[in-house]
């Protein structure tokens, strides 16, 4: 699972190149449901996030979209970046941002290493081959490359970047705007560095103090560690396409539906109670706006109906969709 602040401008970039059908005709193919395009955080399957990028690169015919949707996006990694970016050394700003990335990204492994006179910065993407994560991964590229430059100056380059996909004609263009060789078929993506330079202090100024309230905030935004936790993620990201039967949930999160509904049995919840479960949250958000319709709700939900979707309700709830509206408009008036 990944966090959608991730994508940062991608599919501003992708409406840019193609307009706003190339967006959506991206997202379709990736099975990345429309709802994410609204703004708000959330966590989505990282297959489907990776796919993002590289379906993006085909419709828009741009081969170089991730590198370039990473260049402006610096600074929107969030407070995990902000966080790092304000270490006093370089060695320090990249422990922080292998830490950090358990609170944004699940699935994926980032690791410094010292050896001898050099230096790597690796990134793991874990079950999905090179060639299919070229763009996510060189997305990723820029920003780190420029949070090495806090401490080593604005004009540092890398010694050299490695890849984990067969050389290509695009390989040079990635070489001149990154302005560092880029050599393929690495078993890990990596940015090769001086192994000196982890002691270089912060040469820009540091950005504003991360607070105790920031980092609960990185810490409660962490991915869920259950299959039950990321499924639930997925399932309330596709309500509003009605997508949430159990093969189009497993196929979002890499596994067959027998796998899913195992895995699910070994952690003593079902697909069932995790939809409803999904359903009651949503429903209880959407109920306590007065001016959508109970019918409305349903619909937003999946049910097929609004008589469907109150008896529902009221078997999780004791409620009736109506009565839980009244009682939290009540709650809503009562003085404090």
């Amino acid at each position: 699972m990944t966090s959608t602040r991730g994508l940062g401008p991608l599919p501003a970039v992708i409406e840019a190149r193609g307009g706003e059908r190339a967006v959506r005709r991206v997202f379709d193919r990736a099975g990345m449901p429309h709802d994410v395009l609204s703004g708000s955080e959330r966590m989505v399957p990282l297959k489907g996030f990776i796919a993002l990028f590289e379906h993006a690169a085909v419709v828009t015919g741009d081969e170089l979209i991730g590198l370039e949707t990473g260049r402006l996006m610096t600074d929107e990694f969030g407070r995990w970046a902000t966080y790092a970016r304000a270490a006093p050394t370089l060695g320090t700003c990249l422990v922080r941002i292998a830490r950090g990335l358990a609170f944004h990204q699940s699935g994926t492994e980032i690791v410094t290493t010292l050896h001898g006179d050099e230096g790597r910065f690796t990134y793991k993407v874990g079950g999905v081959g090179g060639r299919q994560c070229a763009q996510h991964l060189e997305h990723a590229f820029v920003p780190v490359i420029e949070a090495m430059r806090l401490y080593l100056g604005p004009d540092w380059s890398p010694d050299r970047i490695e890849v984990n996909y067969p050389a290509s004609p695009r390989l040079a263009a990635l070489e001149t705007l990154l302005g560092t060789a880029v050599v393929p078929g690495a078993a890990r993506p990596a940015i090769c560095f001086a192994a000196p330079l982890v002691a270089a202090a912060r040469r820009a100024p540091p950005p504003a103090p991360i607070s105790f309230e920031d980092l609960r905030e990185i810490v409660g935004g962490r991915p869920p560690a259950t299959i039950a936790g990321a499924i639930w993620h997925v399932i309330d990201a596709k309500l509003a396409d009605g997508g949430t039967e159990l093969p189009v949930i497993a196929e979002a999160v890499g596994l067959s539906p027998r796998t899913l509904q195992r895995r699910l049995q070994e952690e003593g919840a079902s697909f069932k109670a995790v939809v409803d479960d999904v359903r009651l949250h949503r429903a209880a958000h959407l109920l306590e706006r007065p001016t959508l319709a109970v019918t409305e709700i349903a619909y937003r939900l999946g049910y097929s109906d609004s008589a469907h979707f109150s008896r529902a309700f009221r078997r999780l709830t004791r409620f009736t969709p109506r009565a839980y509206r009244k009682s939290a408009m009540a709650k809503r008036r009562r003085p404090q």
